[in-house]
């Protein structure tokens, strides 16, 4: 695959909210110089000097179609601009969900281990016939850990599956 890396003439070129306009309006098909004039409401001279730009800068492309028309459309590095290839939010909530799964499985395996070492004791405390009400408590306490962290781990992994399907590619 191709990368597409922003250089100076690009940045310069998205400086403007009109070029950032008629990047987005040609996301959806391409088009001739007078129907983004009056899309965007501007006169065909300023048009054509905005996608002179975006067109220096690799953004935009003319496609002649007959002797007369000549249509603009975005190149793959403009096509990366208004659309990234792998969207930041997608990431960013994939990586929540990732990190909320994997934190919630390990407290969840600690709570067991530690909540069976507890067992453990209490039945020997049993045995002993040192038996209070705090074992109890304790016990109930590590149940409700349980189920927090096994909930911040389904919540997780819950986050990762959205993530696939909000952000994936039509």
């Amino acid at each position: 695959m191709e990368e597409h890396k922003l250089d100076r003439s690009a940045i310069k070129a998205l400086a403007s909210d009109t070029r950032v306009d008629i990047l987005k309006s040609l996301k959806r098909r391409r088009k001739l110089p007078s129907e983004l004039s009056r899309v965007l409401d501007l006169a065909p001279s300023t048009v054509v000097g905005h996608l002179k730009v975006l067109e220096e800068a690799e953004l935009v492309k003319k496609r002649p179609q007959g002797p007369k028309w000549i249509y603009y459309e975005l190149t793959s590095k403009g096509e990366n601009v208004v659309e990234p290839e792998t969207p930041f939010r997608f990431m960013l909530t994939f990586l929540v969900g990732m990190g909320m799964a994997f934190l919630g499985g390990i407290q969840m395996l600690t709570v067991r281990s530690f909540s069976a070492a507890m067992r453990t004791e209490m039945l020997a405390e049993k045995a002993v016939g040192d038996v209070g009400a705090a074992p109890a408590a304790a016990e109930t306490g590590f149940l409700y850990l349980d189920t927090l962290f096994a909930g911040l781990m389904i919540t997780g992994v819950t986050l990762m599956v959205l993530s696939f399907l909000v952000f994936r590619k039509k």
